[in-house]
């Protein structure tokens, strides 16, 4: 687990973001290799990232709705 957890951060990505996402799609990518770090940047990151921009923005515009 460290030495994946090192592999993220050598990466360059968020480490938190990283493991949540790749532990939701374990059990479905069929291109294990996908979910290495460095990969996993190439591939999901800017998706990742996208997402939590959105519920981050939804919820901000929700407290200011409130």
């Amino acid at each position: 687990m460290m030495s994946l957890i090192h592999s993220a951060e050598a990466a360059g990505v968020n480490v938190k973001l990283y493991l949540r996402d790749v532990l939701q799609r374990i059990a479905t990518e069929t291109d294990v290799t996908k979910l290495l770090p460095h990969a996993w940047k190439e591939n999901f990151e800017a998706e990742v990232e996208g997402r939590r921009k959105e519920i981050i923005e939804k919820l901000v515009a929700d407290q200011h709705g409130a």
